[in-house]
């Protein structure tokens, strides 16, 4: 009996695992089965944000990023909308709406023309903060060095 039973729990457990749910990989978007990640997702030709189709520039180097950023070689995305990145190929997502290329701060997609982009964090919430100022929701609020 104590056979019959432990080979029925072994055979559970080998079942319960195969049959687990792999995540999406980092990879390009032709590479992801329909899904790129919990709002973007693609077909043979088109990405989508939701159930909006996106105008992307260049999908085969297309890649979702987090928070709602995504970026092709050329172009940086929003919550499935275009916005205009200094260079794209850097972009890299801080938190809380923030984000930064190489030359730019942005938040939700808009660039902070104040923000120095070298020094750029995420503090916490809709809070970042650079070398010289603090931003709450992408605006500048005060001097650090006070």
């Amino acid at each position: 009996m104590k056979a019959i039973l432990s080979f029925f729990f072994a055979l559970l457990l080998l079942v319960s695992c195969s049959h687990r749910e792999s995540k999406p990989s980092a990879s390009s978007a032709t590479a992801r089965n329909g899904h790129l990640s919990y709002r973007f997702s693609h077909d043979s030709v088109d990405v989508y944000y939701g159930d909006r189709l996106m105008k992307v520039v260049d999908t085969a180097s297309f890649r979702v990023l987090s928070d709602g950023y995504a970026v092709d070689d050329s172009t940086g995305y929003y919550q499935g909308e275009k916005f205009e990145t200094a260079f794209p190929p850097t972009l890299i997502v801080l938190g809380g709406g923030y984000a930064k290329d190489k030359y730019e701060a942005y938040y939700r997609g808009k660039a902070i023309a104040t923000a120095q982009s070298s020094s750029m964090t995420w503090v916490a919430g809709d809070t970042a903060k650079d070398a010289f100022d603090t931003y709450i929701q992408g605006l500048q609020q005060y001097k650090n060095n006070q």
